[in-house]
């Protein structure tokens, strides 16, 4: 199961999902689900992911619940 960490996107408004904005955070999800539960959503598509060295750098750019289930607190 490959990890990868984006921000969450609504789908179906693209706009409303704080692109830029502080308060978005990247979530971890594993078969398209977040680790946190909060969202799933197709991650074949979406080129906004970082990897988990900028995580791991950065923990406050990331959800507190998927760093806590993952390990990278």
């Amino acid at each position: 199961m490959k990890r990868i960490w984006l921000l969450n996107i609504n789908q179906n408004n693209p706009i409303e999902q704080g692109w830029g904005q502080n308060w978005s955070k990247y979530h971890a999800f594993i078969e398209s689900k977040a680790v946190c539960g909060e969202y799933s959503q197709d991650t074949n598509f979406i080129e906004t992911g970082i990897t988990e060295s900028e995580i791991i750098k950065n923990p406050g750019i990331a959800c507190k619940q998927c760093r806590a289930k993952i390990g990278v607190l």
